[in-house]
């Protein structure tokens, strides 16, 4: 065996690895017996710390009580440090409190007061998670509705910020994972003081972020103590302190008792918070004084760093014969401190505020400034500029803030820059010396290369160079001085944003419209962002104006820019622009409107009216030519003469209209027989059944009827290329007749029926010239070849349609059959679609196989759809969900008599049918169906005695009702008539008063032969809503975003029987969108039975109708 030392601390981490392998508690014990054996450390504590704390291995709360129970029967002991430790760092889940309490027992029988920690461990154990430790139950997680308008416009009221002093407050850590003062910050409820050697609570909760407070720093190695004051957060002075102390600045204090102990900050040093007192904005002498009362009367006496604390607090709130005091104090009880450099330039300020220059200039001559690095230079540049504008503004003269600021720079608090030089220019301007900035402008520019105040004095000389020549001269030298430093574009742009800034638009004009002058439009644009981060509009608006017609600037992102600025009010903006000049007469540009429009999504296609009407004349005449060759040709061919030609071919246009409305006909019936059938709405969610259910018949039909009437034709136009030719034409002359139209009634949308027209007139005559005796493949491609342009893009168009009348069909209401729309809407576009190609059935050899194929096809299709689950139209899955919406309401509504008394009362679930398969959908599915009846108080109460939300009775006029209870309604609506007014000739004018919730609706009905004249909602005649029993209603929307505001308003009704007993009904609503009594629990229940693939949304609303 050789001798040698044992390295414990290096055998502790294996040790807790071997425990986590092999369980052998008994091994362990014998191990770490040897390892105490030479010193007194605490290596059982270390390690069942090492143990609790293990992230790759978790030890189960069993296992480790086990540790600790055979630690207690083999007589190990530990620390008071780690058994507090331990104790901290147990798990706070539910249900663990007993077993901590086990725990914390057994771990107190253990302490051994004599065992020791090792230096290096002191302050590096690990810190909970904030996640950890922090709640005494699992968090809950909850969704956080989006921004809006009513989150943006109230405000939560805050606490009255004039509090008292509330000293000796709550420390806690802050458990911020970067945050390094939680270390030597321990929590706690009470501290010793050892003044008095009396144990104090603390209240409240303070952590590492409280600001404006007193700390206290106590060494951890003897009795010292220091006292702190900062308005700053106790962690960025800790942050300072450990600044200082790691770079051994020997002159503090802090950092000087540290190095007698050779120790690092965090090593050395546990704070606590020992008071706090109000924030800065609402912090006064009274509360100082408090806070030094009441800290003094805890034993407590004030170091130096708290003296200076004192004397900055009462600097910044202007109490200088007090900031004098505290001066004076802290120069006569501890010479040796060092006074910041930004506490001397802020008492240099209050000197100079007071008057008292030779005073400040005599502390800046005391005290030099010895900054560190560039980041401190820039800190206190702002204090040396409050104290330079000070200076510009006590009447001292440019003369005295040019030596105050020689002396800053000569005593190491700034450098010469634009910030720095630019109170020197104000003092001129304060004092309306415009020749002595401009000098001192240009001293600037060409001693230092700085342009101070470059936009304030170029706003101020493009004014006075409107008053004279003097001016002129003043701002050309301005600006020739600023070409020196930033160059000829750069200058140019400042006096852009000038000239804008004040107003001066033609001279703005004038000076863009020049053309030696280049303008940057990069350099442009970003100076007009620095205008929307300041909100200026009108010179947005300015630059805009100028630089319309201006083809050098884009001023299209500016117009983004300044709707940012005002995206409150876009309608303002709107109508400022629509109101300049340029739009001022509309009428100058009535002729040659464009017509344009979209070519595939790729781009848009434009012309002028005038230019369309050409295209459109000549796409008419070209079509009359070519049907007009081809009727000559088919009479050559089948030796018939021009009359009986012209009867088939008018036949021939009467079969096409009629194949159109034959396909629309058996669309309409097919959806009736599924409407009947109840298999609606297959299309919703899977739109692939349009094909097969509308599509498809919309080309079959039309075959059909072509292939029968056909028949009928041979005997007259025996050959099938002269029958295809003569429905061809027909088509074409449709389309051409619904072009003239378009041409006629000016419908610049006319560009589908030119399509139409066009190119089969272009066909025609191609096809003649050069394909007249082909009759194989070569013509069919050529005649797919002449349409594949038109059949393309106006496929763009039908499925852009289709695309957005698909989803708007799942809330179009019960009462409108959606099924019969998209029947109508699919087959007339398809119908149009195909126009050209069902004349090509009578070229084919045997059309029964086509029309088969297709009939066969269509029958399939509809037999899986009735038979089988395919044609289910919701579906709840992810990503594209298709669900049925459910729009319920938790209702109380009311009925009142001509008296005023309740004649009906009735409370339930209203629900608001959006779509064909309401409510019979869910009715085997969410119980409270069984009992849905439907509603039919349309006739008797004015909107059916319901609550709508917005006047659409028009399409929801088909819904239901489920008797339920009563829903909480938490504010009452009222509806109170405050006066009645006769005024001749037979007037009577109304006033009422509404109070309730945030969203309130008025509906009004003057019943027959009295009319609503007037109203003080808005003016002119009031708009009128939906009849009902052919009466006039009229509905009022009214919410608000702030404090509840009641809605008062009159109605001038025309009577023209003054003895009527009743003139009006009027009912009011509410509705409660948001906030814990938008549902109840049991309208959440409710709600919560409807299947996966259904969507309901609902609130609570009440309804309460009244007579007059």
């Amino acid at each position: 065996m050789f001798k040698g030392s044992l390295e414990s601390d290096r055998l502790l981490k294996p040790l807790v690895s071997s425990y986590h392998l092999t369980r052998d508690v008994p091994s362990i014990i014998s191990m770490l017996r040897l390892m105490a054996t030479s010193q007194r450390n605490d290596w059982p504590g270390q390690f069942l710390l090492e143990v609790l704390n293990s992230k790759k291995n978790k030890t189960d709360p069993e296992q480790f009580w086990h540790i600790i129970d055979t630690f207690q029967k083999e007589g190990l002991h530990i620390s008071s440090f780690a058994c507090e430790s331990i104790c901290h760092n147990l798990p706070r889940t539910p249900g663990m409190e007993s077993y901590n309490e086990k725990v914390k027992g057994t771990l107190e029988a253990l302490v051994d007061s004599e065992l020791g920690v090792i230096n290096s461990e002191l302050f590096s154990q690990p810190i909970p998670h904030p996640t950890q430790n922090l709640l005494s139950s699992p968090p809950r997680i909850s969704f956080k509705r989006l921004s809006n308008l009513h989150n943006l416009l109230v405000h939560p009221k805050l606490p009255d910020p004039q509090q008292s002093f509330h000293f000796n407050q709550h420390n806690k850590r802050c458990m911020k994972q970067r945050c390094n003062t939680c270390k030597i910050h321990p929590p706690s409820e009470t501290f010793n003081s050892r003044n008095t050697k009396k144990q104090y609570p603390f209240q409240g909760h303070h952590d590492c972020n409280t600001a404006n407070l007193i700390y206290q720093l106590y060494c951890n190695f003897c009795e010292a103590k220091y006292n702190g004051l900062t308005t700053g957060p106790l962690r960025i002075r800790m942050n300072n302190h450990r600044f200082d102390t790691n770079h051994k600045d020997l002159d503090k204090p802090v950092p000087s008792h540290a190095n007698i102990h050779s120790k690092n900050f965090d090593s050395c040093y546990t704070t606590r918070i020992l008071g706090a007192f109000p924030t800065a904005t609402t912090l006064n002498s009274v509360p100082i004084t408090n806070c030094c009362q009441e800290f003094e009367a805890a034993g407590h006496e004030f170091s130096a760093g708290m003296i200076a604390c004192m004397f900055d607090a009462h600097v910044r709130f202007g109490n200088l014969e007090e900031a004098e005091a505290y001066f004076k104090e802290l120069t006569t009880s501890a010479p040796s401190f060092t006074l910041d450099h930004f506490k001397v330039v802020d008492f240099a300020t209050l000197l100079v505020t007071k008057g008292k220059l030779k005073d400040a200039v005599s502390l800046l001559n005391k005290y030099p400034a010895n900054i560190r690095g560039k980041g401190s230079m820039v800190s206190i540049s702002r204090n040396c500029l409050r104290l330079l504008t000070a200076m510009s503004e006590s009447g001292e003269g440019a003369g005295s803030t040019r030596d105050m600021l020689s002396l800053l720079v000569q005593q190491g608090y700034c450098t010469l820059n634009n910030i720095m030089l630019g109170p020197l220019i104000r003092a001129h301007l304060n004092s309306d010396d415009l020749p002595g900035a401009v000098s001192e402008f240009k001293r600037s520019a060409m001693g230092h290369g700085c342009t101070p105040l470059q936009h304030e004095l170029l706003c101020r000389l493009v004014v006075e160079a409107e008053k004279g020549p003097t001016g002129q001269a003043l701002l050309q030298e301005t600006i020739k001085a600023g070409q020196q430093v930033h160059k000829i574009p750069s200058t140019h742009i400042a006096l852009i944003v000038a000239l804008a800034e004040t107003g001066q638009e033609k001279q703005l004009r004038r000076f863009l419209m020049d053309p030696s002058v280049k303008i940057n439009s990069s350099l442009l644009l970003a100076r007009c962002q620095r205008l929307v981060d300041e909100d200026k509009l009108e010179p947005l608006h300015a630059i805009v104006s100028s630089t319309y017609n201006n083809a050098n600037i884009n001023n299209t992102p500016i117009f983004t820019y300044m709707l940012q600025i005002f995206s409150d009010n876009v309608l303002a903006l709107t109508q400022a622009i629509t109101s300049d000049y340029h739009l001022a007469d509309t009428q100058l540009y009535k002729e040659g409107n464009l017509i344009f429009f979209d070519f595939l999504g790729l781009f848009v296609i434009r012309w002028s009216e005038l230019f369309g009407l050409v295209i459109n004349t000549s796409a008419v005449a070209l079509s009359v030519f070519s049907v007009v060759k081809n009727m000559k040709h088919g009479m050559i061919t089948n030796d018939v003469s021009r009359r009986d030609y012209m009867r088939q071919l008018v036949r021939s246009v009467g079969v096409a209209l009629a194949s159109w409305l034959l396909a629309l006909l058996f669309a309409v019936l097919l959806a009736l027989a599924l409407t009947v059938l109840g298999c609606t709405m297959s299309w919703f969610s899977r739109p692939l059944w349009i094909v097969f259910l509308y599509i498809i018949p919309s080309l079959l039909v039309p075959m059909v009827l072509l292939s029968l009437v056909s028949r009928w034709q041979r005997p007259v136009i025996g050959s099938p290329w002269t029958l295809f030719q003569l429905y061809y034409d027909s088509y074409q002359l449709i389309w051409t007749f619904l072009l003239v139209l378009s041409i006629v009634f000016k419908i610049r949308s006319g560009l589908v029926p030119l399509m139409w027209v066009l190119f089969p007139a272009l066909g025609n005559l191609m096809r003649d010239t050069f394909f007249r005796h082909c009759k194989d493949s070569r013509w069919l491609v050529f005649h797919i070849s002449v349409l594949i342009l038109p059949l393309t893009q106006c496929m763009y168009l039908i499925l852009a349609a289709l695309t957005l009348f698909v989803p708007v069909m799942g809330r179009s209401g019960a009462g409108n059959n959606a099924e019969v729309i998209v029947a109508i809407l699919s087959s007339a576009q398809f119908v149009l679609l195909f126009s050209y190609l069902m004349p090509l059935i009578l070229l084919v050899r045997s059309p029964q196989k086509v029309l088969g194929f297709l009939g066969s096809l269509f029958l399939l299709a509809v037999l899986l759809l009735v038979l089988t689950p395919l044609g289910f139209p919701y579906s709840g899955e992810m990503p594209s969900p298709r669900p049925q919406r459910f729009l319920i309401t938790h209702t109380e509504r009311t009925y009142h008599d001509i008296a005023g008394k309740v004649r009906s009362k009735e409370t339930g679930y209203w629900v608001a049918d959006l779509d064909l398969n309401s409510p019979d959908s869910v009715k085997s599915l969410v119980p409270e169906f069984a009992r849905v009846r439907l509603v039919d108080d349309c006739e008797d109460e004015l909107y059916c005695g319901l609550p709508y939300l917005m006047p659409v009775l028009s399409f929801l006029w088909k819904t239901h009702w489920i008797p339920a209870h009563p829903p909480d309604v938490p504010i009452p609506t009222t509806l109170t008539l405050m006066s009645t007014e006769t005024r001749p000739p037979s007037v009577r004018r109304l006033t009422f008063n509404v109070t309730g919730p945030d969203h309130i609706g008025v509906m009004l009905s003057p019943i027959s032969g009295v009319t609503l004249d007037r109203w003080s909602l808005v003016e002119g005649e009031p708009l009128k809503s939906s009849k009902w029993n052919t009466r006039d209603t009229y509905f009022v929307y009214y919410s608000y975003a702030s404090d509840p505001e009641p809605l008062v308003f009159w109605i001038d009704l025309n009577v023209p029987d003054i003895d009527m007993k009743q003139i009006l009904d009027i009912a009011v609503t509410s509705h409660f969108l948001h906030g814990p009594h938008k549902t109840s629990p049991e309208f959440v229940r409710f709600m919560g039975q409807f299947p996966s693939w259904a969507s309901p949304s609902g609130w609570v609303a009440t309804y309460s109708s009244f007579k007059f």
